[in-house]
């Protein structure tokens, strides 16, 4: 992940997409495709893909990695702040695609509800 980051951040963004997707490879490999770094990877990817356009390959990254945060959000390497994040990158996709009442839906009921209280 750090490498497909480091490409990222680079504008290298076929050999980020490459070192995401082999890192994805190699925790799968290991069983880990519902783990919380799996997600991470995916959001990561996620946003990669939307940065370039490819919006529907994004949608997808992004709800496997919501997916993930949602059914894990009781073990203790969770992380809140990621998963509303994910949510918030997720509603940025319907954005960039013209789908305001999703990315409505995503942000007021999910990022709010999802938000600790008290915090």
């Amino acid at each position: 992940d750090y490498i497909g980051n480091m490409h990222y951040l680079n504008t290298s963004f076929k050999a980020s997409e490459e070192a995401y997707k082999k890192s994805l490879s190699i925790l799968k490999s290991q069983g880990k495709e519902t783990s919380i770094d799996y997600a991470i990877i995916l959001s990561n990817l996620g946003n990669l893909l939307q940065d370039m356009a490819r919006y529907n390959e994004a949608k997808e990254v992004y709800r496997q990695s919501l997916h993930i945060f949602d059914t894990q959000h009781k073990k203790p390497e969770y992380d809140t702040f990621q998963h509303l994040t994910v949510i918030s990158n997720y509603a940025d996709v319907f954005v960039a695609i013209g789908d305001y009442s999703v990315a409505e839906y995503l942000l007021k009921e999910r990022v709010l509800a999802d938000i600790p209280k008290g915090k």
